[in-house]
């Protein structure tokens, strides 16, 4: 490790969210390389570890140059860890300024074209989500079927080598799927009540982009969750259930918003979407709603390098 300091001899390293290593950062030091976190930020599970691990993780916290956190929260407890306050500045989550393209009517048919996805039908997707939580989604996505409105689901598995695991329930389920990876070419368009089983990566923003109503796993289960600013920022209603840990002001701005809702468990999902897939209006009310709420938040970035410009000069 040393050594690939001395080869490269970065003029400053960025570590991201929690990724602090110990003996990186007391290489770095020693080799007066200054390392900064960005977009700091410490769940609940992990603060009780840190704690106990005080003793251990304070000395390294104390070598960083700066600390740049997500929240006050996330700042008071990386100091109550053992962070001087005076490295600690809140700068907010570097996801606000995620770009997030806007799609025309056109382009929006060319990717439900790709997709197989039917363009007479609702589309709700279920993304990101863990074990534990397809069961609940698959038993709200069959409930929704008795509609006037015909639906077809997309679930994208947070991992995709589960989407085999997966495919199990779905078949237990009694439930038609295809699988992302083996679509093909002029193949005809899913059915209302057929699933598209994304086994692929890279892929949820194009499907949020021409989604009707989203889910969002990882949050029905305690993992802390995952973004929820994607789909809103594609004016695109957002669920997710009550375990947000790691995007706890992300969630909360959502909510503040009108952009989305906050279920306790799978039989409010199962309730809420079937409500608001009888409820075009709204739909469109919480699809309009984001836009500017998000935008105050923007401009994160140039905030962080303002930070960085104040302890290493213009660089």
């Amino acid at each position: 490790m040393a050594g690939a300091l001395n080869r490269v001899r970065p003029s400053l390293v960025l570590i991201m969210e929690t990724e602090i290593w110990p003996n990186f950062i007391r290489k770095a030091r020693a080799l007066h390389i200054p390392v900064v976190l960005v977009n700091g930020r410490i769940s609940d599970r992990s603060f009780r570890r840190y704690l106990k691990l005080s003793w251990f993780f304070g000395p390294v916290l104390r070598l960083l140059s700066a600390i740049c956190m997500q929240s006050g929260e996330d700042a008071r407890r990386i100091q109550a860890v053992g962070a001087l306050p005076a490295q600690v500045q809140v700068t907010r989550n570097l996801k606000y300024d995620i770009a997030v393209p806007t799609r025309s009517v056109t382009e929006r048919e060319q990717i439900k074209a790709s997709y197989c996805l039917p363009g007479d039908v609702l589309i709700f997707t279920a993304g990101s989500t863990h074990e534990g939580e397809e069961m609940p989604v698959i038993a709200a996505y069959q409930a929704a079927q008795t509609g006037d409105k015909g639906l077809v689901m997309v679930l994208v598995p947070r991992h995709p080598e589960r989407a085999r695991q997966v495919a199990g329930l779905l078949a237990a389920a009694g439930i038609s799927y295809r699988f992302r990876s083996a679509l093909h070419e002029n193949e005809g368009a899913l059915a209302a009540g057929e699933v598209l089983l994304v086994d692929t990566v890279g892929e949820l923003l194009n499907l949020y982009a021409v989604s009707d109503l989203v889910f969002v796993g990882g949050s029905l289960v305690p993992t802390g969750g995952h973004n929820v600013l994607e789909p809103a920022a594609l004016s695109v209603p957002v669920i997710f259930g009550p375990h947000m840990d790691n995007f706890r002001e992300i969630s909360a701005l959502v909510l503040a918003g009108g952009a989305g809702i906050r279920v306790a468990d799978g039989d409010e999902l199962a309730a809420q979407l079937q409500a608001l897939l009888k409820d075009s209006g709204r739909r469109r009310r919480w699809g309009h709603v984001e836009p500017c709420s998000l935008r105050k938040t923007a401009g994160l970035q140039t905030c962080i390098v303002r930070s960085l410009n104040g302890l290493f000069g213009d660089w």
